[in-house]
């Protein structure tokens, strides 16, 4: 209860302080891609705080500031490691110092605290500012959508990506996975397959069950990584099983075409019809596709017009000419 006063009483000083600093935004630091912190990171998600602390460590000393907020972590909570203050705050100094705005929201309430630093309201206010400044992770991806469809702003690819970036390093899913969106089709940054893999994996460790799809597909196809349909069933049964629309859909084309499963259009049409119930419209399309031939499911060319009227409303092509096709084979 005690410290609850103490951070309340900070806040309340804090909004008579005057700024210090400004933030520079040439100190962010992009290296999720480095295979040490990478490789860190996506164990420290999973839970394998051994492998995150070998690797964070190898990090840092490769010059990874984001790699000591990690450790920083580890440190606080006693993961993988003997628990210590001390070291927390020393790991969450060396980050915060180097502009990174996890380290600076965790340290701020340590310096209130007392945890592991000396008690000093007006370094707190010092990081809690820096913090603020960046802003939170949810805040920056509502920005960077508005910036990527240029809603009430000039649409800029290249400021989008760069807003995803911060939320990104606040350990935010859903701008990770927008950011790997940003790799895939080179919107803002260079096209690179190998990193929207990585990141959609980062999300996906996070629980992000888009991203667990994303992963899934690439492993399916092969892009980014090595092919895999076992990875890909993995990934995308972890999604599916979720109520994800997309996971379902993609659980479709495994049994549709025996990719690491064994063959089934009847386990094919329950999976489609789990997410066209969802309003995928590619699923309805697929599902449509197989009560038109009666593959599957028993034919019927008046489900098969529903599905493919619920996907071609959503603009599906496919559904489109589909539709086409089988209403004037009606007449």
């Amino acid at each position: 209860m005690k410290n609850i006063y103490l951070i309340l009483i900070f806040i309340v000083f804090c909004s008579f302080y005057t700024p210090v600093y400004s933030q520079n935004q040439d100190e962010k630091n992009s290296s999720d891609f480095n295979d040490a912190f990478y490789s860190g990171r996506l164990a420290y998600f999973r839970g394998e705080y051994s492998d995150a602390l070998a690797y964070l460590q190898e990090a840092s000393k490769e010059g990874i500031p984001a790699a000591d907020y990690y450790l920083g972590s580890l440190y606080y909570h006693g993961r993988g490691v003997e628990q210590s203050y001390e070291k927390a705050a020393e790991h969450y100094k060396k980050a915060a110092d180097a502009g990174n705005v996890s380290a600076q929201r965790e340290l701020w309430p340590m310096y209130v605290q007392a945890l592991g630093v000396e008690q000093s309201f007006e370094t707190a206010s010092f990081y809690y500012r820096k913090y603020l400044e960046v802003g939170d992770a949810q805040t920056l991806t509502e920005n960077a959508n508005r910036y990527r469809r240029g809603n009430g702003v000039e649409q800029s690819y290249e400021k989008a990506a760069e807003l995803y970036q911060l939320a990104a390093d606040q350990d935010y899913s859903v701008a990770m996975h927008e950011l790997a969106w940003r790799y895939y089709g080179g919107q803002g940054v260079e096209q690179s397959y190998e990193n929207a893999f990585k990141l959609f994996e980062l999300a996906a460790a996070l629980g992000n069950t888009n991203s667990q799809y994303e992963v899934g597909r690439m492993y399916r196809d092969g892009i980014g990584v090595v092919k895999s349909y076992e990875k890909a069933l993995e990934y995308i049964q972890a999604s599916a099983d979720q109520n994800n629309r997309w996971g379902q859909y993609g659980m479709g084309n495994l049994y549709y075409n025996g990719w690491g499963v064994e063959q089934s259009y009847i386990q094919a049409a329950k999976y489609y019809r789990l997410s066209a119930n969802h309003g995928l419209s590619s699923a309805q399309y697929e599902l449509g596709c197989m009560y038109r031939d009666g593959i599957g499911v028993a034919q019927s060319n008046e489900e098969a017009l529903a599905l493919f009227k619920s996907s071609a409303a959503q603009g599906y092509a496919p559904a489109v000419k589909a539709l086409e096709d089988l209403t004037a084979k009606e007449k």
